[in-house]
Order: structure tokens, then C-alpha cells, then sequence
């Protein structure tokens, strides 16, 4: 993976979009995330954290939080004393 930021350039070729606030717009529709966004409204995005993000969405990596195994059902012992 790559840690270089995209360019103004590959985030119009990828989103299809070219306005800021659509680019993030986009983002947050597709992955359902809120990415970082510049000073001037840039989104802020990395090839590293794309791929991730098209891994997730494809299913390839665990997920954030997986629920524990089940743990098996624990019965109390009745013992009936008679004296």
C-alpha cells in the first residue's frame, strides 16, 4: 500500500466529481465514513487508506469489532441432600 496523498486529479478520476464538498459527499455515501478535509474544504485522502477502505467494503478484512464466541451454556449442579 501506498502512504502518497491523491492528487486533486485522481480523486476527480476516481469519485467522477470535481466540487470538494461532493468528492467528501461521495465518501461518506460509498463507505459510509467522514474523511479529513484541508483548510480550504480539500478532502484529504491517501491511496493507503482507498484501499483499505475498497477492502472493507469487499468483504477482505475482519471486521472492527467481531463478536466473541459463543461460550457454552454453564448449568448449575442441583444436588438434593437429604438427611
Amino acid at each position: 500500500m501506498e502512504n502518497r496523498l491523491m492528487t486533486p486529479e485522481e480523486l476527480k478520476e476516481i469519485t467522477g466529481l470535481s466540487r470538494h464538498s461532493k468528492q467528501a459527499e461521495w465518501f461518506r455515501t460509498t463507505f459510509g465514513i467522514d474523511i479529513v478535509r484541508s483548510s480550504d474544504g480539500r478532502p484529504v485522502v491517501t491511496w493507503a487508506l482507498y484501499e483499505a477502505l475498497l477492502a472493507r467494503r469487499a468483504g477482505l478484512t475482519p471486521a472492527a469489532n467481531p463478536s466473541p464466541p459463543e461460550r457454552p451454556k454453564v448449568y448449575p449442579l442441583n444436588r438434593d441432600r437429604k438427611k
